[in-house]
Formats: C-alpha cells, sequence, structure tokens
C-alpha cells in the first residue's frame, strides 16, 4: 500500500498557519512576508504554502489572494517536488497606483 500525505497536519491553524481566501474559496497555508534587498532596493517578498489539492481551479498569475486582511495577486507558482505544496508568490495589492504617491 503507497503512503499518501496528509498536508493537512501541516496547515493546522492552532500551530503556524492563517486561514485565507484564493479567488474567494477557503484555503489554510503558511503565510510569510520576508525582507529582501536587491541593488539597494528594500522590499517585502509575500509568499503562501498551500496544500496543491486546495487551490481552485483556473487559479493563475493574477489570481486574487486574501490573507491576514490583506489583497494580493498571484505573480508565481511554484510546485514542490513532490506536487503535495505549492509556493504561491504574491503581490500587494495597491490601493493607490503608484504614479499617485
Amino acid at each position: 500500500m503507497a503512503f499518501v500525505e496528509d498536508p493537512s497536519e501541516f496547515l493546522r491553524t492552532d500551530e503556524f498557519a492563517e486561514a485565507g481566501t484564493i479567488a474567494g474559496e477557503p484555503v489554510t497555508g503558511i503565510f510569510k512576508e520576508q525582507f529582501v534587498e536587491v541593488e539597494e532596493t528594500e522590499g517585502r517578498h509575500p509568499t503562501l504554502f498551500v496544500a496543491t489539492n486546495a487551490i481552485p481551479s483556473g487559479t493563475d498569475h493574477g489570481t486574487a489572494v486574501n490573507v491576514k486582511s490583506k489583497d494580493y495577486t498571484i505573480v508565481g507558482m511554484q510546485p514542490t517536488e513532490s506536487e503535495v505544496f505549492t509556493l504561491l508568490i504574491l503581490e500587494e495589492v495597491s490601493l493607490m497606483p503608484i504614479g499617485e504617491l
């Protein structure tokens, strides 16, 4: 009998996972917002690590994500080697166009 991973064991909200939505559908994942610096430019790099089977059908670059009461869009999707999990690379949705700052 083959071993089948249960991703929910790694994504418990009572430990370190966050509840959120992808395209309006509920999802649980591990949210990280790392500080990055590239060529003297600083910024944040938000990601959401989710079970691949929890990602709604049709999810792609530009799909809306909400986590920790903030709105994001997906700018990258990186499945793990086992394809049980996917790392979603996010970009925060700006309420004000950059040209108007």
